[in-house]
């Protein structure tokens, strides 16, 4: 889609290319904040895109496609191929659930009611997470 010759990552950078440039790009947020910062050196040019409510497929199509017109490069529709790309995606988070669910092991059932895992669990590593049984269905 992108037709990247590289891609790697340095001194906390994405790093790949662009229409023959070297790009450097850094995104970040929370569950609905989500920015992407892209910067194309050569050409002393960056871009920063910030949302309050989107995901990162649509801050990297609306950054390539601010790109595209300041680089005078032809017209794409970035949001389309973004969307094939994120079927795909899904597609094959699919088939791997359902391949996941043939290989288990028949007629098994947890060890304990789903209520004996509800509580509050501690990790030096992820430190606290609770586990609560709401309308019958287990939250993490």
């Amino acid at each position: 889609m992108l037709g990247r010759q590289f891609a790697g990552y340095g001194l906390g950078w994405f790093l790949s290319d662009y229409n023959g440039d070297k790009v450097l790009n850094h995104g970040g947020g929370l569950s609905g904040v989500i920015s992407l910062q892209t910067l194309i050196p050569k050409k002393n040019l960056g871009v920063m895109v910030l949302t309050n409510f989107a995901d990162n497929s649509l801050t990297t199509a609306l950054t390539y496609r601010i790109l595209d017109k300041l680089l005078g490069l032809p017209e794409r529709d970035w949001s389309v191929e973004f969307l094939k790309r994120q079927k795909k995606g899904a597609e094959r988070r699919k088939k791997r659930e359902q391949e996941l669910q043939a290989k288990r092991a028949k007629g098994t059932k947890p060890s304990l009611k789903l209520e004996e895992y509800t509580g509050r669990y501690f990790d030096q590593l992820s430190g606290y997470t609770e586990i609560k049984n709401e309308n019958w269905q287990t939250r993490f």
